[in-house]
């Protein structure tokens, strides 16, 4: 099971996810992940409140595999929140 978070000072919630693509290795920078998140006010989902400069951590059945900032975000076509985050190594490339 995939989860989502968003680490803010103010707390850590669960984000919505639709779709992860996770890609990099440890010995490589930076490593990418590109989410999609249900961030609609269609149905019973409600817009997200991720920002560019957040804290993501991405878990694969309760394991830790990112954990990065959020650099962009963009609103589909369908309404859906595309984000893409870098870890740490990102500031070394």
């Amino acid at each position: 099971m995939m989860e989502l978070f968003v680490v803010r000072s103010g707390g850590t919630y669960q984000l919505p996810v639709q779709d992860v693509e996770w890609s990099g290795a440890k010995l490589q920078a930076p490593r990418t992940l590109a989410a999609t998140i249900l961030s609609t006010t269609r149905g019973m989902h409600r817009k997200q409140p991720v920002d560019v400069g957040d804290q993501l951590l991405f878990r694969w059945k309760g394991e830790e595999l990112f954990r990065g900032t959020a650099f962009t975000k963009e609103r589909t076509k369908s309404g859906s929140l595309a984000l893409t985050a870098y870890d740490d190594l990102v500031y070394l490339t």
